[in-house]
């Protein structure tokens, strides 16, 4: 380690379905202060690669014209359904056209994401939600589209090719509803579990 970086060497294997708390204490910043609370812990995840179906795309809104109680832009939540934290290091998702990468976040155990244009992400970072932002999402066809994410490897984590007939309902076919994954323990079900 360098002069401004610190090597930790622990006692025992990390498990990546904790959290671990980090504090340091008599430690000066460049300043030659003493860094003190609440500046001088961390929480710490521990983010394991994931596989195929742990991080699921659990909701997208396809046309958000006309507005129905959605932020008016497209996007696409991911629910990583695992006990342990997600990196979507080197990730990307794409449609049948366009792939983007994904920026590096930590998805938490058991939780949300969302993907959306970088100019958007506020309205979802307002509502408290993780965003993962991009700075071209691409567009995700009203009538049908294929969609997927993949891991650095290019391995598929998961995907689906979907259906305005998805929404069994000619109003909401027309806009401003969002298509969402019903069961997620059952993400292969497609028409019927959306």
């Amino acid at each position: 380690a360098g002069q401004n970086a610190v090597l930790l060497t622990l006692a025992q294997q990390v498990d990546s379905s904790l959290s671990y708390q980090l504090t340091v204490q008599n430690v000066a910043n460049c300043g030659n202060t003493i860094i003190t609370a609440p500046n001088n812990s961390a929480t710490i995840l521990i983010a394991r690669p994931a596989q195929f179906l742990d991080v699921l795309i659990n909701e997208f809104l396809a046309d958000p014209d006309p507005v129905v109680g959605l932020p008016n832009v497209e996007f696409v939540e991911l629910y990583n359904r695992t006990a342990s934290p997600v990196s979507t290091a080197g990730w990307r998702f794409a449609d049948a056209t366009y792939s983007t990468a994904l920026q590096a976040v930590i998805i938490p155990a058991d939780s949300f994401a969302v993907i959306v244009r970088n100019d958007s992400a506020p309205l979802f970072q307002a509502l408290g939600c993780i965003t993962i932002g991009v700075s071209s999402l691409p567009s995700l066809n009203n009538t049908s589209d294929s969609i997927s994410i993949r891991d650095a490897s290019g391995r598929v984590i998961h995907t689906l090719v979907y259906s305005d007939s998805w929404y069994g309902d000619e109003v909401k076919k027309l806009g401003g509803y969002s298509l969402e994954l019903r069961n997620p323990a059952n993400p292969c079900a497609s028409t019927g579990n959306w």
